[in-house]
Order: C-alpha cells, then sequence, then structure tokens
C-alpha cells in the first residue's frame, strides 16, 4: 500500500464554510463523504488528500453546480490557526508572499503548493505537486486557483489582474464560468494547471499595510517549527523525487546540487539511497517516466516542449528515454495514449 498523502483540516475548514454559504449543510456534507466532524476541532489533525476531494465533488453534486470549485475563491475564509495565511499577509511584496508561502505550504497539503516561474516577461503560478505524476481533479484545480486569486486581491487590491489561466484538462460545457470569474482568457489541455501575470504584478506593495518584519520572523519561525514536526513523515527519497520534480526544468539534476538542497553530502545521500534500494539516476529517471507520460497526453505540447520540461539538453536523448521507458518514440506514446 502507498503512501497516505493528506490535507491539513484548515483547508477543510474553508470548503466547509464556502459550503455554508452556498446554503449547503456542513454537517450533511461531512456525513455524505464520512467525514469525521469531531476532527475540525483540531487545529493540527490531518484528513486523506483524497477525501478534500470527495468534499467538493459532493458539493458539486448537491449544490447542482459544476464549477462548485470556484466558491472557495468567493467564500475565502482562512482562520486564527492559519500560520501560512497570516506568513503570506506579513510580506511587503506580492512576489515576497507568493514566494515565501511556498515554502511554508505544507504545512496545508503533502502534495500542492503554488510554485512561482519566472519568464522575460510573465509570472506563472503553477499548481505544482510534490508527488510527480499526481492527477488533480478538476475541481481541486478550479478550488485551488480561485483561492489563490482572491487571496493575490486580498493581498495587493483590485490591481492583481490575471493575464490568463492555464488548465490541464479538456475544455467543459460552460467554460464561460471560469473566464467571468479570473476575468482573463482560459486556455485548457495546458502542461499545468496556472495563474499567469505580468511581472509587473509581483512587485505590487501589501495593499493592507499590513507588513511587519518582526512579525513575518515570528511567524516564520512557528512555522519552521510546525514543519519540523511533519517532516519525520517525509523520506529522504521523497524529499529527492520532490526536488528533482520541482526543479527538471530550472535547474539539471544532479547528486551535488540535490545533495545541497536537501542539506546532506553528495557521499551521504548516495549511500542513504543505496540503503533503500535505489541510485540518484534512478531516481531522476523515475520522475521523469511518470511526468513525460501525462505530457505526451497533453496534444497540446509539442515533442520538444516535452523534452525541454523534462530537463532532457537535446530530443535524441529524449527519443532514447522514451523507447526504454515505453518502448516506442514519443510520437507513438501519444497516439497510443490517445486510441486507448
Amino acid at each position: 500500500m502507498g503512501k497516505e498523502y493528506t490535507n491539513s483540516v484548515l483547508l477543510v475548514r474553508t470548503v466547509l464554510h464556502a459550503a455554508q454559504q452556498t446554503g449547503l449543510d456542513p454537517q450533511v456534507l461531512c456525513g455524505n463523504v464520512g467525514l469525521d466532524p469531531t476532527l475540525l476541532k483540531d487545529d493540527e489533525a490531518r484528513i486523506p488528500t483524497q477525501l478534500n476531494t470527495q468534499l467538493l465533488l459532493e458539493a458539486a453534486r448537491l449544490s447542482g453546480d459544476d464549477y462548485w470549485g470556484l466558491q472557495i475563491g468567493e467564500y475565502l475564509d482562512p482562520d486564527e490557526g492559519n500560520v501560512p495565511w497570516f506568513i503570506f499577509l506579513s510580506q511587503p511584496t506580492l512576489g515576497e508572499a507568493v514566494e515565501t508561502t511556498s515554502t511554508y505550504y505544507r504545512l496545508l497539503s503533502d502534495i500542492s503548493f503554488p510554485k512561482v516561474v519566472y519568464t522575460d516577461e510573465e509570472v506563472h503560478v503553477v499548481m505544482a505537486s510534490r508527488v510527480p505524476g499526481w492527477n488533480w481533479h478538476r475541481l481541486d484545480a478550479e478550488a485551488n486557483l480561485s483561492g489563490w486569486f482572491n487571496a493575490f486581491r486580498r493581498f495587493a487590491g483590485e490591481a492583481v489582474k490575471i493575464k490568463r489561466v492555464e488548465l490541464r484538462h479538456p475544455q467543459p460545457p460552460g467554460h464561460e464560468r471560469l473566464e467571468a470569474y479570473f476575468q482573463a482568457p482560459v486556455l485548457f489541455e495546458k502542461a499545468e494547471h496556472t495563474l499567469v501575470f505580468s511581472r509587473e504584478i509581483f512587485d505590487l506593495p501589501n495593499f493592507g499595510k499590513n507588513f511587519d518584519p518582526n512579525l513575518s520572523r515570528f511567524l516564520e519561525k512557528h512555522g519552521k517549527a510546525w514543519l519540523a514536526d511533519l517532516e519525520p513523515e517525509t523520506s529522504l527519497v521523497d524529499k529527492v523525487r520532490r526536488t528533482i520534480y520541482d526543479h527538471l526544468t530550472s535547474q539539471k539534476p544532479t547528486v551535488e546540487w540535490v545533495a545541497n538542497q536537501v542539506k546532506i553530502t553528495p557521499r551521504t545521500l548516495q549511500r542513504h539511497l543505496a540503503e533503500e534500494g535505489f541510485t540518484f539516476r534512478s531516481l531522476v529517471d523515475e520522475v521523469r517516466q511518470q511526468l513525460a507520460k501525462n505530457y505526451l497526453l497533453n496534444t497540446h505540447l509539442q515533442i520538444h516542449d516535452v523534452c525541454f520540461l523534462l530537463g532532457f539538453s537535446d530530443q535524441n536523448s529524449f527519443y532514447t528515454a522514451c523507447r526504454r521507458w515505453f518502448g516506442a518514440a514519443p510520437s507513438e506514446v501519444r497516439a497510443r495514449s490517445l486510441s486507448s
């Protein structure tokens, strides 16, 4: 049996608050998905990630609203136990707020976190996964991105405007709801679930003037302590996988670089991996293989785009790896997957 991934009960409260605001009974919702309501009283409780998804699906079913995930953004109301939220609010600029909060997002979710990617003219806030190949339900993506958009506007005001939204899933009926909410074009069957902004948006100052360096340091100290309590649940192998996944595109993963990220020597890293039955090269290969399968299903990505996203220096290396993984060239793997 694989590891059970969890979310903080704080995220569950957010869903239930939105449910109540839209006329649904939170107790009925919890009962229908088998969630023990006594857990809701404990700020440090965690529930299976899949149960959070089931709550969204059940809310959509009970309300008859296929886009119910957007209600998370509409009625976002983080409570007093949400340390990452207050770390976010205590930063001087939107860019620093998003980047800093990303570090502490593990407190809310074992899997998802906002990953910031800069290009020459844009900033991409990606709904990234610490688990390579994780498949999000459409409602998960819409709930997360709508919540982030609302949070960004609370931080920096109406000046926060989205340039476009990119979603991995196919275009659903009634997708105009998404464009109306995000006030921006929405593109489907893209590589990642992403909010795209112009770069200057991340320079916007704290609209609420909540920046306090002393408060920020205090909150981050508390956040680090909480993270340390969770860390034993994450094995070294998982940390290495996550580090490789996060940096495949921006940083060619070498054992020396990854060892530095997880704060051990390269020799110690290799020894610990060997004790678990892995090598560094095998983990890089595993992450690439899992991601390649997902990327090749996306027909809007050209083969050379997939090659780049997987961190290969040239297409020949990617083609060789693809034949080793799947017994076929990338185009054949794509055709075979789409026809099955």
